[in-house]
């Protein structure tokens, strides 16, 4: 017996298309300027590229048309996924570096005094 799928499943997905269709996700990196610290620092950013006429729509008749809108949808899931965690774990290191420069110039501070 075929396993049939809720409506809030379908809704999800319908959804979760919609955000996600047509769209690269992507890291862009900008510089900081930290006055308490005198510091500059690096933070990743998740920026989003719309794949314009990517794909022909599927009702202009082009037999892949389907097929190329699910493979944009799917590159829009897997650049997300993929850039978001590179986006997390690239701020945590900048964190740390951050952190870890001002903890400097505060230390280097206090020998001055």
């Amino acid at each position: 017996m075929p396993a049939t799928l809720k409506p809030a499943k379908i809704l999800m997905m319908i959804v979760l298309c919609i955000f996600i269709s047509g769209c690269v996700f992507y890291p862009k990196k900008i510089e900081h300027y930290d006055a308490d610290c005198d510091i500059t620092f690096r933070q990743l950013e998740l920026e989003t590229k719309e794949m314009k006429d990517a794909c022909a729509k599927p009702s202009s008749g082009d037999p892949y048309g389907n097929a190329c809108l699910m493979g944009v949808i799917g590159m829009s899931a897997v650049s997300a996924i993929v850039s978001g965690s590179l986006v997390v774990a690239g701020n945590t290191v900048y964190w740390l570096e951050k952190e870890g420069r001002c903890l400097n110039k505060a230390t280097h501070r206090d020998e001055k005094e």
